[in-house]
């Protein structure tokens, strides 16, 4: 069921951000228009492909196309938060007419800056931090107890 939901809600940012980028003059022209279409709709295949092999496989091939595609679901979460944040400031297009375009590009742009701030984060190795805690009433045989917390890590299925 959650494969599902989730498959239901990136469609939906995945149509809404196609529709906002192709709003944009790069791809008046009716080649690019058809070009833009088709490589949207290739990777929303390829994302559905992604999500439900690997969802339950543990296979080297499906493991990496279910990483790209959580990967495409990052840059989308992204892309969409910029661009609503954009349309809601313009009313989705009845206010500001005449700076809409320039401001949706400009939200993509700002978009494309969060992504690669991203890709560094996540890139980057883990914060390994110490800490010392003093407890008066600890037993005695519990002195020098080492505790572990991870939180977050994200490796995939």
């Amino acid at each position: 069921m959650f494969i599902t939901i989730l498959i239901i809600i990136v469609s939906l940012m995945h149509g809404y951000v196609c529709w906002c980028a192709a709003s944009l003059p790069w791809f008046r022209s009716p080649l690019w228009r058809k070009r833009f279409w088709l490589v949207a709709l290739l990777i929303w295949v390829f994302f559905i492909t992604g999500s439900v092999l690997g969802h339950d496989s543990r296979g080297g091939f499906s493991n990496l196309m279910e990483r790209l595609a959580l990967d495409w679901l990052g840059v989308l979460f992204i892309t969409a938060s910029v661009l609503l944040a954009v349309d809601l400031l313009t009313g989705f297009g009845f206010w500001l007419k005449p700076y809409r375009l320039r401001l949706r590009s400009g939200g993509l742009l700002l978009a494309v800056c969060f992504i690669a701030i991203a890709t560094v984060q996540g890139l980057r190795p883990p914060v390994v931090v110490h800490h010392e805690v003093l407890l008066a009433e600890l037993p005695a045989e519990l002195d020098g107890t080492t505790l572990l917390a991870l939180s977050d890590l994200h490796l995939g299925s």
